[in-house]
């Protein structure tokens, strides 16, 4: 133990890490040697890095902080530990974004490029701005109450918001509105005409305050006030379970449930009144491990790497246009060069043309009879897709293996696929076996942690055929020593941990069984049901607990998917856990299971009874139950004893409907 500490000092860990590297793209931002208008880009870039970095990874942490779990108490400091030094140094860099921030403003205006605010217009910009609302604006903003919102989470991390405090004339207590600003109809900056050799900007923000007049005429309200804020979610995907949707479908919808992530990290305006501020942060329902931190006029500054650049070109770096290989320009067709000698070409240095022009020679070559490749992440007009679909429409075999939960370009991978497989192109998705949701405790027995990234066993349900791609352990070990799994950093702390020759020997097994637990499903499924045969029917029984419940959920999920039969989850609410009694850390762990009963396509069942037994009897006669799942009960004296004659009862009952009853500790 002394040892590794002395080891750890030399470490920085990797969520730390992170925060420093990104200062590095800050402190680029901060060059004055640097072109303005690149400074601007890379303060852009910082923004959109650190809200990514939130969603994902603090987000992690925030979920290890939160449990409860006597087990993970080690675990649970450590992210605390993390946490709390991510905070510190974002709270650090905030304060010198702010000042990097006005020093480029500053130096923009000695360029004569001027961003002014909504008190700074003349005459005749006033005017501009006017009838800029009118003619762009005006139906695409919408005020809401904001003691109308319910939850201001349910809306896009994307979004930057306005919250607006009107007061009428003689009156002390004021109104409070949201406003959405609508950057993606609008744009963030503003152009307004040029004057005197100068360029004149505004930003959005400062255009809707200055319009707030306009925006609640006729309500009589005299005084505005207009600050700023924004919030981050968890990115993290919720991937339902409905049979009548496929994978892509469940990925598409997962996409969509990233606007109903919990919001972890709020940025707002330092000035914004406290009356204001308070009722902005009732309706986020953050915790007191989320990030909250006042900060200047505007955010969402990744906007800043769309800048106008008002035709100064000379305050940017010259453009590198990707070279096209001479070797590769001339008349000679492509796939004849790549007949005569192999080529190479390295983007962005070389120009990506030539591999598009590789796929629309082959698209229309008599000679070629299928094309097989790989995509991870596809642009919205993919210059390869489209050629990959002029192939499949003159006949050639197409075979696409693409990743679909590329995080962040799921929208565009699933709509492209869905294009592709229409085209008549055969597509192909591939999942680890540390990944499948139903086996994620048996992945955990195996290699000792707890595998985060996971899908439900449903997706391999939908999939039209589902084959093992195996590897024996000599040879997965061979390419990680290689260097063709990770870099040569990180090799040796993979062999001492995940990748240790008897993990893979086990997982291939698991794999192995998993593939072979599917051919013979299918095999079952050709062959007509014996109407003598009973209809197997799994209910899982959980309680408020942590971890049994998700143990016993897994457990019958996977009895189901052998059978090929459906699954019921229930919760019996005892009066001692009733709405206004249950403790808030039991609800988050009913809540949790809940979700992964739904993922795993079961369906869930909540009944209100003080008797616990009694109440399991009768769910399994209405849904005609043939397998029960129970945890083991946690009996103590004294009510130990009344305890067990109920039990017993249960059994006896159990056994008179002949329904077979496992117990897991």
């Amino acid at each position: 133990m002394e040892k590794k500490k002395k080891e750890d000092k030399y470490y920085l860990p990797r969520d730390i890490s992170w925060m420093y590297f990104n200062r590095r793209i800050l402190q680029e931002a901060m060059k004055e040697r640097v072109p303005i208008l690149e400074r601007l880009s890379f303060l852009g870039i910082y923004s959109n890095n650190l809200d990514e970095f939130f969603r994902v990874r603090v987000a992690t942490q925030s979920r290890v902080a939160e449990c409860e779990d006597k087990a993970a108490h080690s675990e649970r400091e450590e992210a605390l530990k993390l946490i709390r030094q991510i905070n510190k140094l974002n709270n650090r860099y905030s304060k010198e974004y702010e000042g990097a921030i006005k020093q480029v403003t500053a130096e923009l205006e000695k360029e004569n490029i001027c961003l002014v605010n909504h008190v700074q217009l003349d005459e005749e910009q006033q005017l501009f701005v006017d009838s800029f609302y009118q003619q762009r604006l005006n139906g695409f903003i919408s005020p809401v109450w904001l003691k109308s919102v319910k939850q201001l989470g349910n809306e896009a991390d994307e979004n930057i918001f306005l919250a607006v405090k009107m007061r009428k004339e003689g009156h002390k207590v004021g109104e409070y509105a949201i406003i959405e600003l609508p950057v993606a109809q609008a744009g963030r900056f503003i152009r307004l005409p040029d004057k005197d050799g100068k360029n004149y900007l505004m930003y959005l923000d400062d255009v809707v305050r200055y319009c707030l007049p306009l925006i609640f005429h006729g309500m009589n309200y005299k005084h505005f006030e207009a600050y700023a804020f924004k919030f981050t979610k968890d990115a993290e995907m919720e991937i339902d379970n409905d049979l009548r949707n496929g994978m892509m479908q469940k990925i598409s919808k997962g996409v969509k449930s990233r606007k109903r992530g919990e919001p972890l990290r709020v940025i707002y305006d330092a000035n914004m009144p406290k009356d204001l501020l308070k009722r902005v942060m009732n309706k986020l329902n953050l915790d007191k491990l989320d990030t909250v931190l006042g900060g200047g006029k505007y955010h969402n500054h990744k906007d800043l790497m769309r800048f106008p650049d008002c035709g100064r070109k000379d305050l940017k770096y010259p453009e590198w246009t990707p070279v096209l290989k001479n070797e590769l320009s001339g008349n000679v067709g492509m796939l004849e060069l790549i007949r005569r000698k192999d080529r190479f070409i390295h983007v962005p240095y070389h120009s990506f043309d030539s591999y598009i022009r590789i796929l629309q020679e082959a698209a229309i070559n008599k000679e070629v009879k299928s094309i097989k490749t790989t995509l991870y992440r596809l642009a919205k007009d993919s210059k390869v897709v489209k050629a990959l679909i002029n192939a499949a429409r003159n006949g050639k075999k197409v075979t696409v293996v693409i990743e679909l939960l590329a995080r962040f370009d799921e929208a565009s991978n699933i709509d492209w696929s869905k294009k592709m497989q229409d085209a008549g192109i055969r597509v192909i998705t591939a999942v680890n076996i540390q990944h499948i949701e139903g086996l994620n405790e048996m992945v955990q027995d195996v290699v000792g942690i707890e595998v985060k990234e996971r899908i439900p066993d449903i997706v391999l349900e939908q999939a039209d055929e589902v084959v093992n791609i195996d590897l024996t352990a000599d040879e997965l070990l061979a390419r990680l020593k290689a260097g063709k799994i990770y870099k040569p950093d990180k090799i040796q702390t993979a062999l001492n941990n995940f990748f240790k020759a008897e993990h893979i020997l086990q997982l291939r097994e698991l794999a192995l069984k998993e593939v072979a637990l599917r051919v013979e499903k299918k095999v079952e499924n050709t062959i007509p049901e014996n109407l003598g045969v009973r209809h197997e029917r799994f209910m899982a029984c959980i309680s408020s607990n942590e971890k049994t419940p998700r143990k016993i959920i897994r457990k019958v999920a996977r009895l189901a998917t052998r059978y090929n039969s459906k699954f019921f989850v229930l919760y019996v609410q005892t009066p001692r856990e009733s709405s206004d009694r249950i403790p808030l850390a039991s609800q988050r762990h009913l809540l949790n299971h809940f979700k992964l009963a739904t993922e795993l396509g079961g369906e869930i069942i909540q009944v209100q009874s003080p008797h616990i037994t009694d109440a399991i009897v009768q769910a399994c006669k209405e849904k005609q139950i043939s397998t029960l799942c129970i945890g083991r009960p946690a009996l103590k004296y004294p009510s130990a004893i009344l305890a067990m004659v109920h039990y017993r009862n249960m059994l006896e009952e159990l056994a008179q409907l002949g329904i077979d009853l496992i117990i897991l500790a």
